[in-house]
């Protein structure tokens, strides 16, 4: 132990040289988790709507998803914690880094606290009074709520410990944990249909709560072990606890707006369509879910050396970062998007089989556009995260997302198809991208110009010229030889494009670099 504590505080206080090289290593770590939970997420879906039915599907979203209403308050604490333990990383000590540690654990037990008595109260009431869960189904509906309820609180205890293994860059761990969790939850699910023939949706509530609870104890002995930093003992800092608590307190204010446009539309288009629709809305997310993990791949490992930008004033690499984070992400995304796009309802069919709600194409093919603009936007509100100055960007951000919800009941009212809730969607979210450009302009001098022609008209040639050529091949085919081929020549042409278009001179020059070192250390 002495000697682990040892290493730890070496690579605490080691300089921070190979950045380049150590976002790429921890890129590979964590696409190699995304990919492989993607898999065994999406083949898990399938079984459990197969398993459950269409109705008892939708009804665990929308029961399990309507919990995850009053985690805001964990959302905020959630960025407030990663973003000072990695400022404490890049510019404190490991005494100091203890102290936030410890002062988040004891600020997420109260938030746990707080969770609870507003989920017994104020949801159980919603739950049982507002939503429309179908006749007979009011029981097991409960249980369902209160299962997700003990999920939602031990995931909140968990946060202090998740951010501490990022802030380290320990993504390795991460990665592997993360794919032990999807497949105890495939097991869950397979034990399910081959071991119990009632009472299934009380049982996969249960299972998942079990998994929950084993991931969280994995984390807090791997953190306890490695991270002397991680050991836990009461500790209140008043002034530090008011700093995460006013950055906490603004993020709320996004996190409550990003939340409700999520769930928000799901109780909305509940309340015009019923569950049925809420399994399709649950299926598209889980789509869109599984795209953007991908991408945050990349943009959780350059956010450590974001903050450490900052941290230490280095004005031009840092805006030179978010540009070229803000590029690769949207070029990341558009690899998967395009194929996902020519080829969603063979996709959905390979998936689901024949079980697919009505809607779940169109919802999913909308939904990839909303994530291809968020994964462009993300590394400027991770910017703005890094710099803690958070009030003005996220009363904005807040009244833009939130006018999802009136503008979709008011489209809905007045008869629009529910494909109108994720148009609407799109449309707020373009409009958010131009308002963090000129905002992060403002506040810590990013170049508009250099940044419009790098990541808004590159992306958009590259874009226009890889699209007419896979949308050919995907016209002039069809089944399993249109998926393989116009997803292949989607792939290879982006690929061109991006090479020959997208990049500067510089980030051909580091990929190249990238890849004869890597076919180097094979020979």
């Amino acid at each position: 132990m002495k000697d682990c504590c040892q290493k730890n505080q070496q690579d605490f206080k080691a300089p921070d040289t190979g950045s380049e090289k150590r976002i790429a290593r921890n890129t590979i770590y964590l696409y190699i988790r995304t990919f492989v939970m993607m898999i065994v997420s999406l083949y898990t879906s399938r079984v459990t709507l197969q398993v459950l039915g269409e109705e008892d599907f939708g009804i665990y979203n929308l029961v399990a998803g309507f919990v995850v209403l009053f985690g805001f308050l964990n959302f905020a604490m959630e960025r407030a914690t990663l973003r000072f333990l990695l400022v404490e990383k890049g510019g404190g000590t490991p005494e100091s880094m203890n102290k936030v540690f410890n002062v988040a654990i004891s600020s997420h037990i109260m938030i746990a606290g707080i969770v609870l008595v507003l989920a017994e109260t104020i949801g159980l009431w919603f739950v049982n009074d507002s939503l429309n869960i179908p006749d007979g189904k009011e029981t097991v509906a409960n249980i369902v709520y209160q299962l997700a309820i003990l999920s939602t609180i031990i995931n909140i205890v968990r946060v202090p410990y998740n951010s501490s293994i990022i802030a380290y860059e320990k993504m390795s761990f991460y990665a592997y944990l993360s794919i032990i969790e999807a497949l105890l939850r495939l097991l869950g699910v397979l034990l399910l249909e081959y071991f119990f023939v009632s009472h299934l949706l009380a049982i996969y509530s249960a299972i998942f709560l079990i998994v929950t609870l084993l991931v969280f104890l994995s984390y807090k002995f791997y953190c306890t072990r490695n991270f002397n930093t991680c050991r836990f003992s009461f500790y209140w800092e008043k002034k530090k606890f008011l700093e995460m608590l006013s950055f906490s307190m603004w993020s709320m204010v996004g996190g409550v707006g990003n939340i409700a446009a999520q769930q928000g539309v799901s109780i909305i288009l509940n309340l015009f369509f019923g569950v049925v629709i809420n399994a399709a809305v649950a299926i598209t997310y889980q789509v869109g879910q599984a795209v953007n993990n991908i991408i945050s791949s990349y943009q959780t490992a350059f956010n450590p050396h974001l903050v450490k930008l900052y941290v230490n004033n280095e004005a031009e690499k840092l805006a030179n970062t978010i540009i070229t984070s803000s590029k690769i992400s949207y070029y990341l995304a558009l690899m998967m998007i395009m194929p996902l796009m020519l080829n969603m309802d063979y996709v959905l069919q390979l998936w689901l089989g024949d079980s697919i709600p009505p809607h779940t194409s169109s919802f999913c093919t909308l939904f990839l556009v909303f994530y291809a603009i968020d994964a462009m936007s993300a590394p400027l509100w991770m910017a703005n995260q890094a710099t803690g100055k958070v009030k003005t960007y996220n009363i904005v951000f807040a009244a833009f997302v939130l006018c999802n919800l009136p503008l979709c009941y008011i489209a809905l009212k007045l008869g629009a198809k529910p494909e109108i809730a994720f148009v609407i969607r799109i449309a707020i979210n373009l409009l958010l991208h131009i308002f963090r450009i000129f905002y992060m302009n403002h506040q810590i001098g990013l170049p508009i110009k250099e940044y419009v022609i790098r990541t808004l008209v590159l992306p958009i040639i590259v874009t226009t010229l890889s699209v007419p050529l896979p949308m050919l091949v995907a016209a002039h085919t069809d089944g399993f030889s249109q998926l393989a081929l116009s997803s292949l020549t989607a792939m290879l042409v982006l690929a061109a494009m991006v090479y020959l278009i997208g990049l500067n001179r510089q980030e051909r020059s580091f990929l190249k670099a990238m890849i004869v070192s890597k076919i180097g250390k094979k020979h």
